[in-house]
């Protein structure tokens, strides 16, 4: 019970930094955050609108 508790809160940490690395400038400009669901690649319709 105790090995499986820990490993919830590595898996747990993994994915906070994961969420961290993912923001970038332009989130933090636009007042967004991204999660680990928005984590991804943007289309070419978002580079499109990202480049203007």
């Amino acid at each position: 019970m105790r090995n499986s508790h820990c490993r919830n809160w590595i898996v747990e940490r993994k994915l906070k930094n994961v969420e961290n690395k993912t923001q970038t400038l332009y989130d933090l400009e636009s007042g967004e955050k991204k999660t680990w669901n928005m984590a991804r690649k943007p289309t070419n319709e978002e580079n499109e609108k990202l480049a203007l």
